[in-house]
């Protein structure tokens, strides 16, 4: 029995087996890879400078406006007026003398008025005093020939008196002594004259005193009137002198005018310079007489330092006079500047990234047609980006720059 049930456990697996075998003819062949295509690797490709000579400047560079080398504030001394009208635009051209500005005049115009009729009085006064002075001096004049009289009479007197003594005739005694009587009569009269004119020259008292004091007022009343007057001209703001007006105040009529505050800036359109607001640390290697460089819409001028920033004013503009300045140029467009400290004419220069530092070697890549090479430069003046290249390569060297 045993062996019967071994027998068909067998033939159960041989079965399953067989089975198996034919089921693998049902899987699908797997297809034979392919062989990847052939593909040449590419070539390597470097950003490159082909190497040129150029001029390498060492400058400060910016820009710089046209400004009036001889420009004026406009300004009031006077505190408290009021602005009654403005005259003028900004950029208009204007002449020296025209009105600019027009302050409120209040009662200056009267005062004006009144103190000329003032300084008329005082001039009177002096007038007057001048012809008292006068009558005084006709006086001690009078009173000095009245005495040159009195003496004549005097000698007169004593001459009769003498020629009296000499007469023994009663009759021409007589009549000598009439005479005589007459002449003391003239001499008595003459005395009293002179006695009443002195008496008006006392009462006239001293007058150089009294011109002096009048004079001294006239003086003091012209003072006034000139004060009024400069204040009265300083309401009519005018141009100091022919030109251009460059800023304007923004006050408007019935503002108050601040004294020495400007009210208009004036220039000379025809006296120009560039004017260069100062900007990093390299401003302070700046020096009066420097070359200046000045590039004009495209248009090369040359010029030179005259003024910089300094201790005193440390805000100070950099001031540029330019050479052979065209008429054309105007107040207010701008330029390029260079104010330059150095100059390499005609150097091979290289951007500094493509230095390479080996120790204290310095080394640049160039591609010598398919080769790439390694060699020593020594380099110069270096100006931002760019470095001078003074021995190690040579023009139409191509520089591997990555």
């Amino acid at each position: 029995m045993r062996d019967k049930n071994w027998t068909g456990q067998l033939i159960f697996i041989m079965g399953g087996i067989l089975l198996l075998l034919s089921g693998c003819n049902l899987i699908p062949k797997e297809q034979e890879a392919l062989a990847p295509p052939l593909i040449e690797p590419a070539a390597t490709q470097y950003d490159i400078e082909v190497i040129e000579r150029n001029d390498l400047i060492d400058a400060y560079e910016g820009s710089a406006v046209f400004h009036s080398a001889n420009s004026t504030e406009v300004y009031t001394r006077e505190l408290g007026h009021r602005i009654k009208e403005i005259h003028v635009e900004p950029n208009q051209n204007v002449e020296k003398g025209q009105l600019l500005i027009e302050l409120e005049q209040d009662d200056l115009e009267f005062e004006v008025t009144q103190q000329q009729i003032a300084l008329n009085e005082a001039k009177l006064d002096v007038d007057s005093a001048n012809e008292r002075k006068k009558e005084q001096q006709t006086l001690r004049a009078n009173i000095e020939k009245k005495k040159n009289k009195l003496k004549e009479i005097n000698d007169d007197i004593k001459e009769q008196e003498a020629l009296l003594k000499k007469l023994e005739n009663e009759e021409e005694q007589q009549k000598q002594q009439d005479k005589i009587a007459k002449l003391d009569q003239k001499k008595q009269q003459q005395q009293q004259d002179i006695e009443m004119t002195e008496q008006q020259l006392v009462n006239m008292a001293d007058l150089n005193r009294d011109v002096t004091r009048a004079q001294l007022n006239v003086e003091r009343q012209q003072n006034q009137l000139t004060n009024f007057q400069t204040k009265l001209e300083a309401t009519k703001i005018t141009a100091p002198m022919s030109g251009r007006i460059t800023s304007l105040t923004e006050l408007k009529a019935g503002d108050i005018v601040e004294p020495f505050d400007s009210l208009a800036t004036l220039s000379d359109p025809q006296s120009l310079r560039l004017v260069a607001t100062p900007v990093g640390n390299r401003v302070d290697d700046l020096t009066v007489g420097m070359e200046v460089l000045i590039d004009l819409d495209g248009k090369e001028l040359l010029g030179k330092v005259v003024d910089l920033p300094d201790e005193n004013n440390p805000d100070k503009d950099i001031g540029i006079e330019v050479e052979d300045l065209p008429a054309s140029i105007d107040l207010g467009e701008r330029a390029k500047i260079q104010i330059v400290f150095e100059i390499r004419e005609n150097a091979i220069t290289i951007p500094t990234s493509a230095i390479r530092n080996y120790d204290e070697q310095q080394v640049v890549r160039i591609l010598d047609g398919e080769n790439l090479t390694e060699v020593g430069i020594k380099t110069g003046l270096e100006v931002g980006d760019r470095v001078e290249v003074i021995s190690g390569l040579n023009e139409g060297d191509q520089l591997i720059l990555r």
